[in-house]
């Protein structure tokens, strides 16, 4: 419509809508020891109970809190949800996740030894912000109004699920631990300084997990030096307008241009402008769509000195 009805508006100030490239595949493969520890994973994922964040589902009497079941079961497909995600998001914050849980679980048990147990009230998954900050998240769960109950109101397959799910968080701790490859990275890499597209380049790259910005941040400064920058939902006002100064076009008088890699959460997908930059990498994809045009209208802008 814009160039329906503005087209000599358009043309007097030279300005022009870029035409985007088609995604392309940045392809890696893992070695058969990560295929392995991957599938077996995978496995074990579909056969968690999840028990420790469902615990509702397993009361004898479910009548009086039956409009709190659906939200529990809800949750126990949230927290699924998080295992997947940080598992395609990277090596590096699956583990860090498998940790989380993990000492989650033990704590839990821990508590349900002493007789009783203490539980969620109400858990808004909407206020699960997804920032990529699995810590914030699990922070959120744990932090809500409790419910007292004594450890005879539940089942004894709550308590069964309870051990079998810490079992498997170990088995998965125990897998990861003998992986030192990191395929997907060591893919990225070569393709950041062997791709023509991308180098040399000013260059974004979005990942839905703050620990594998943080990684890969650290994994980069030997290519980048100080010309990599992480930014993520914890980061300062005073950042933000460097990278801006960086990437923004308009910012270019401000001659203070220092970065040329931006690592970033979704909390940068909208309301900045970075089309001093050309290119965009998904280190992840985000389940929603809408996410990824957002992304892609961080540098795909009027004002881009790319066609």
């Amino acid at each position: 419509e814009i160039q329906q009805y503005y087209g000599d508006d358009l043309a007097k100030q030279g300005l022009t809508f870029p035409k985007t490239g088609s995604p392309e595949k940045i392809v890696y493969t893992f070695d058969e020891e990560t295929d392995d520890a991957f599938n077996q994973t995978i496995s074990i994922i579909k056969e968690f109970k999840y028990s420790r964040y469902t615990p509702l589902l397993y009361l004898k009497d479910k009548k009086k809190y039956a409009t709190m079941m659906a939200a529990q079961r809800n949750l126990g497909g949230f927290m699924k949800g998080i295992l997947v995600k940080r598992l395609e998001s990277s090596f590096f914050a699956f583990r860090q996740t498998l940790d989380r849980f993990t000492d989650s679980y033990e704590k839990f048990i821990a508590m349900a030894k002493t007789g009783k147990v203490y539980i969620s009230k109400k858990v808004n998954v909407y206020d699960l912000l997804d920032d990529g900050d699995t810590k914030k998240m699990m922070y959120l769960i744990e932090q809500q109004d409790v419910m007292m109950f004594d450890t005879n109101e539940f089942s004894s397959q709550f308590f069964c699920y309870l051990e079998s799910d810490l079992a498997q968080l170990k088995s998965m701790q125990f897998i990861w631990s003998l992986i030192t490859t990191d395929p997907k990275l060591d893919q990225f890499r070569h393709d950041l300084t062997t791709n023509p597209i991308m180098k040399g380049k000013k260059a974004i790259t979005f990942t839905e997990s703050k620990e594998t910005a943080q990684y890969l941040f650290e994994q980069l400064k030997d290519i980048y030096g100080s010309r990599v920058i992480n930014f993520s939902g914890q980061s300062s006002a005073a950042l933000k307008v460097e990278i801006e100064d960086s990437f923004n076009p308009t910012n270019k008088i401000k001659d203070n241009d220092k970065y040329d890699l931006l690592i970033t959460t979704d909390v940068l997908a909208e309301g900045i402008n970075l089309h001093r930059a050309n290119v965009l990498i998904n280190y992840d994809l985000p389940w929603n769509p809408t996410k990824i045009m957002q992304r892609v209208g961080r540098i795909n802008r009027v004002g881009t000195e790319f066609d």
